[in-house]
């Protein structure tokens, strides 16, 4: 029995008035967010931090929070056990049979999988991943139609993404393409544009987007950006009114690690202080960083996919921070597929991080580390101090904390306040 909760409309999920239009493509403009509540307070008496500062430090938090986000998306679109091309390969298979689901989606190692095809080149799937390998504790849910065409082809669908205590906290609309080639499942090059609100009907409040290019043993040759706009007028000591974005690309590679005795872990297991899926053989991925930080006018930033792939360039706007550092990601021992189809080892949840990236010209430096089931870290200016702390969970929600007394709520890896 999947345990779910419904959408929320408490702490920053109040008062979106997100407004995106013309997102296929990358063109429109960009989102307007407004949570609830105010995202900054009154600078404390002793700790003077300027407004300035502040934005300088919630910009590069975003900007580092968003290469996270986007090293879980390029696990599924570049791993050999990832999802999207996993779901591309076999969905070829079948694309022009006449293939029916039946039943309910069997639980295989925290992973539920269903596929129709009409005959016709065209391909239904749904995936469902959880926090756990019993299936008990929904992660995300993906549903997708496939259209094939002699080169390549499209897909076009949804996905859903629970926090680990059963909250939603995205609601997104994929736009993807692809090209076949050398890669995994025979897939040489995916880009995957999305919107995202916090339900269904909702209007998005940010637009982000990830490319690779496929091909290498074990290689990483990804691109990603998004752009948000946050509106707060009655914020303290200032109202924000801007719009962020940050575009980078990432190299690396991936480590797989020797798999567990235990091929059936329980739910209890998958939860415990090595985080959600602890079973298998987990995908490593160890990333370098190399992206830029925008600023500009509420709703003025664009983000579209670079004429060379798998860059994105983001427009309307001035660059305000260049980020370099490292990463290493760990996903769950469960989630992946074998060689005949099924799903075994491999990919799940993203079960540990460490990442540090550096903001050279503003002498800021973040660092974010896993423990248990949490994430913790900090941003440290030039002087060795601490001006920020941040304390997330797995998917990437929660709070980081200046030490202005400034407040910014983060749900599903993007900075909203």
């Amino acid at each position: 029995m999947q345990k779910r909760v419904t959408y929320v409309t408490g702490l920053a999920m109040v008062a979106f008035a997100g407004v995106l239009s013309a997102c296929s493509g990358g063109g429109g403009g960009s989102p307007v967010v407004s949570p609830a509540g105010g995202g900054a307070t009154p600078t404390p008496s002793g700790a003077p931090v300027t407004s300035a500062s502040i934005a300088t430090q919630r910009n590069f938090s975003a900007s580092a929070l968003s290469a996270v986000g986007n090293g879980v998306d390029f696990d599924e679109l570049s791993s050999p056990a990832g999802v999207s091309t996993f779901a591309l390969e076999r969905a070829k298979e079948i694309a022009h049979t006449r293939t029916t689901a039946s039943g309910t989606p069997s639980c295989q190692n925290g992973v539920e999988f269903s596929q129709t095809s009409t005959g016709s080149g065209q391909v239904m799937q749904t995936i469902e991943f959880f926090y756990d390998s019993a299936c008990t504790e929904p992660y995300k849910l993906l549903t997708r139609t496939i259209t094939f065409t002699s080169t390549g082809g499209t897909a076009q669908g949804t996905e859903e993404d629970w926090d680990q205590s059963g909250n939603v906290v995205a609601y997104k609309t994929d736009s993807i393409t692809f090209a076949f080639g050398l890669g995994h499942g025979g897939i040489g090059s995916i880009v995957d544009q999305r919107t995202i609100a916090t339900a269904p009907g909702a209007p998005p409040f940010a637009q982000t987007g990830e490319s690779c290019v496929l091909g290498g043993t074990n290689q990483i040759d990804c691109g990603a950006g998004n752009v948000l706009a946050i509106s707060e007028p009655s914020a303290s000591p200032s109202p924000i009114s801007e719009s962020i974005g940050f575009q980078g690309l990432v190299t690396g590679k991936f480590v797989t690690a020797a798999p567990s005795a235990s091929p059936s872990p329980s739910a209890s297991e998958s939860t415990d202080a090595q985080g959600p899926g602890n079973w298998g053989a987990p995908n490593e991925l160890q990333l370098q960083f190399n992206g830029a930080g925008y600023t500009g006018a509420l709703g003025a930033l664009t983000l579209a996919p670079a004429a060379t792939p798998p860059a994105w360039t983001i427009s309307g706007g001035q660059q305000i921070l260049t980020l370099t550092g490292s990463g290493t990601l760990a996903f769950g021992g469960f989630g992946g597929h074998n060689s005949h189809g099924g799903w075994q080892g491999g990919d799940g949840a993203m079960s540990s991080l460490s990442l540090t990236l550096d903001d050279a010209a503003d002498g800021l430096t973040i660092a974010l580390t896993s423990s248990g089931n949490k994430l913790t870290g900090s941003v440290q200016n030039s002087k060795g101090q601490t001006v920020a702390t941040i304390s997330l969970d797995y998917s990437g929600t929660g709070t980081i904390t200046y030490t202005s007394g400034a407040l910014s709520i983060v749900k599903d890896w993007i900075i909203l306040s």
